[in-house]
Parts: C-alpha cells; sequence; structure tokens
C-alpha cells in the first residue's frame, strides 16, 4: 500500500533524522515555502507543492518561491484574484469549502472571523487522502497545533529559522493555547480529517506517533 506524507511546518520532526524516511514514501507533499527545512529532519523529495491564491499571498509566492515540485502544484482558493495569473506550470485548483463544510456542519467549527479555512496541510492532507486509494497511508509530519488542537507556545510550534523567514507569515494575533486563530479552528481539522479518511478507508497516522 502506498504512503503519502505531508510536510507541515512544526517542530516535532526536528532533530528526528526522519528524512531518510520521508523521502521514501510514494510521495511527499509540501508547503511552497519548505526551503528553511533540514534534509536531515524533514527529507528532501517534492512531487506536490502547495500554494494559495489571493493577491497578497500569490505575491509573497512569486517573490520568495525557490523550487518546483516534480509532479504538479495544488492551488488552494482563497479569494478571486484582482488581476490576470499565470500558473507555474501544472496546477490542480482546489475549493477547501466542500471540506470546511464538514468542519462546520459535523463538527461546530468557526473561527475568530465567523469563518472556517483550514491551515495549508490541512488542506493538503485532505487532498492527499481523496487522492489515495483504499488501504494507502497518509501520515502528518509537522502537524504540531492540529495534534494539540490548540495554538501552540510560538517557540514549541514554530522553529526559529522559520520565524526569521522572509516569506513566514505574521502571527498577528496569534494566542498560546487559544483553540482559533483568525479563520481557524484547531478543534476541528483533524476530526475533519479523520471522516474523510474513515469514509474512504484511508489510515491517517501522525509521524510522532507512527515512528516514535
Amino acid at each position: 500500500m502506498a504512503v503519502t506524507a505531508i510536510i507541515g511546518h512544526g517542530r516535532s520532526a526536528e532533530g528526528r533524522k526522519w528524512g531518510p524516511r520521508i523521502d521514501r514514501c510514494n510521495m511527499v507533499v509540501r508547503m511552497w515555502d519548505w526551503h528553511w527545512q533540514s534534509a536531515d529532519d524533514y527529507g528532501s523529495r517534492y512531487d506536490v507543492g502547495l500554494f494559495e491564491i489571493s493577491n497578497g499571498l500569490i505575491d509573497r509566492f512569486r517573490q520568495y518561491n525557490r523550487r518546483r515540485p516534480a509532479r504538479c502544484w495544488i492551488a488552494s482558493f482563497l479569494w478571486r484574484l484582482s488581476r490576470e495569473y499565470a500558473p507555474p506550470g501544472r496546477v490542480e485548483i482546489v475549493d477547501q469549502r466542500r471540506w470546511t463544510e464538514i468542519g462546520v456542519q459535523q463538527f461546530g467549527g468557526a473561527g475568530t472571523r465567523d469563518k472556517l479555512q483550514f491551515t495549508r496541510g490541512t488542506i493538503a492532507a485532505c487532498w492527499a487522502i481523496e487522492a489515495a486509494a483504499v488501504g494507502d497511508t497518509v501520515m502528518l509530519i509537522g502537524f504540531d497545533n492540529v495534534l494539540a488542537a490548540k495554538a501552540l507556545p510560538i517557540e514549541e510550534g514554530f522553529s526559529k529559522v522559520y520565524r526569521a523567514e522572509p516569506s513566514t507569515f505574521h502571527f498577528d494575533g496569534y494566542a498560546e493555547g487559544e483553540t482559533r486563530y483568525g479563520n481557524h479552528d484547531f478543534t476541528v481539522e483533524l476530526p475533519v480529517m479523520r471522516f474523510l479518511a474513515a469514509h474512504r478507508g484511508i489510515n491517517l497516522v501522525f509521524a510522532q506517533q507512527e515512528w516514535a
């Protein structure tokens, strides 16, 4: 059975030397801004990359993206662009609303701004679950806030190297211990992924539990 690894930006992979294990997976999906991650811990294989479609985020992607995935991009649609945009090669447009509707209707999810949107890693994981075959495994790596179901302390949840990168998203309004941050609701992301995985017969696991 195939294994797809989804690489988030949490610190749980640091110092684990998981790189070779990650690179042996059948497919590796990363966020576009992963260039700061250590190959020893996070691997270097890059099959699918995720970026987000909105005016400001596209500008950030254009300015700081350094690598191209081997297979394709996933473009998560957030807001309609006010100008033309030429996708960077092969791109699959993904609308997360079919998954956030599950979060709202099944699990009562809601962001602090009366709207629910998933973190990038969860969007990538939901996409991978739907793309996998029955019996396959989707492994989550660096999904620390999702596993904790709350906002971890910044120093615990995100490495100093990542936070120092100019491409990194700001942490305005991020509060330790809170379950919601902006449009994110950390309490429902894992239940939604598990709901999708159970429905499709996919094994959903965390690396820090499976590889401990």
